[in-house]
């Protein structure tokens, strides 16, 4: 969120051209209303899932970027909220170098306001004036794959003001029963370890090396990695750390975000609201997750800042596995995201019995950004999906 002087200045700017909407960047006497909004637009698919941010919702913004900015549309007439998205700004690997990385999330439209025309150009156009302003030349931006809706809204622009979008990838979420995981040996050589400050550069060594092959992957120092805004709630000691010698050779986090970050349960397809109490009787049995009834906050913690070197199947389960293990006691799932296209997915998913839940990614970039976008080498996405 920005100052109200920042916000009015261009909340001036966007109404000239935007009659019906005014634009502006969120500031603090907003934030009820985003939450609002954030609590009543779910994720659309076959399991709708709210993604929330109580009680403040700049407390989980902070985590996105070292640049993060909400924007919110509201109703010129009336005043009223019509939609929100945010803009962020961070650094990461893209063709294995760093660069300066914006995404393009939470875009939420009140249910009034969805067959407007006039919304979204007003927003890009806004949201234009900010990369105007800032120091990234592409962004990431992801759709849940089943968001037939989003995808079509997106892709299908063609205005001026607009970015273009074109698919990059696809990330795979997958959903690991963390009470029925066990722990796995690790393998000869390797052995595990909390993390600790002794420990800290050799986790940042390990996660550069992993970045680098892989696109959109965080560049993460010992800085970030310690600050208690980037990585609010996670400390060192949430980390399972693999050594071959003195060498961290893979590592996982186990991030708990519910006091700013929640999940909850709005719904089901008609298919799996009819199936759910079936699937949930017969769930201890194939190890698949238990399906909460709707409200009901998902008690989940994500595994973030994974990395393991050469990709070893036998390191990553391990690591994985120890993460699980050594999660809060009340944590029911741990979420990882992982490539559709990543060597260790299939093992992961069999290994685990996970749930996985796709998104499209896609890479927008105004005129000034289409050169790095048209560059991309074909390395493996791996955004982190704690962050997004």
């Amino acid at each position: 969120m920005a100052g109200p002087a920042a916000a009015r200045a261009l909340t001036r700017r966007a109404s000239s051209r935007a009659a019906r909407f005014e634009l502006a960047l969120a500031i603090a006497d907003d934030d009820a209303e985003v939450r609002r909004l954030l609590r009543e637009t779910p994720m659309p698919g076959e399991i709708e899932i709210g993604l929330e941010r109580e009680p403040d919702s700049r407390l989980a913004a902070a985590i996105e970027g070292d640049v993060h900015q909400t924007i919110v549309a509201r109703e010129a007439a009336t005043g009223r909220l019509a939609a929100m998205a945010s803009r962020s700004v961070h650094d990461a690997f893209v063709n294995g170098q760093p660069i300066r990385l914006g995404y393009l999330g939470q875009l939420r439209i009140a249910a009034p306001f969805r067959t407007s025309r006039a919304l979204l150009p007003a927003g890009f156009e806004f949201c234009r004036a900010l990369h105007d302003a800032g120091d990234a030349s592409i962004y990431l931006t992801s759709i849940v794959s089943d968001n037939r809706a989003a995808r079509r809204l997106l892709t299908g622009l063609r205005s001026d003001r607009a970015p273009r979008f074109i698919p990059v990838g696809r990330l795979s979420t997958l959903v690991i029963g963390a009470r029925r995981s066990r722990r796995i040996a690790p393998a000869a050589g390797v052995h595990l370890a909390r993390g600790s400050e002794a420990l800290r550069d050799g986790i940042v060594d390990c996660l550069a090396r992993y970045g680098r092959r892989h696109q959109f992957a965080r560049c993460w120092t010992a800085t970030t990695l310690a600050s208690p805004e980037r990585v609010r709630g996670l400390g060192i000691q949430d980390f399972t750390v693999a050594l071959r010698g003195d060498r961290v050779v893979a590592c996982v986090a186990c991030w708990d975000q519910r006091a700013f970050k929640q999940a909850t349960v709005r719904g089901y397809s008609r298919r799996l609201a009819r199936w759910r109490p079936v699937l949930n009787a017969i769930s201890p049995l194939t190890r698949s997750p238990y399906l909460p009834p709707v409200g009901q906050r998902l008690e989940c913690a994500y595994l973030s800042h994974f990395a393991v070197d050469d990709d070893r199947p036998d390191v990553a389960m391990a690591v994985i596995a120890d993460a699980c293990a050594t999660r809060p006691s009340d944590i029911d799932y741990v979420l990882i995201g992982i490539g559709s296209a990543h060597p260790l997915l299939g093992a992961l998913r069999r290994r685990f019995e996970a749930r996985d839940y796709c998104s499209d990614l896609y890479l927008a970039s105004w005129s000034d950004g289409q050169r790095i976008a048209g560059t991309l080498n074909d390395l493996v996405p791996h955004p982190e999906v704690a962050l997004l």
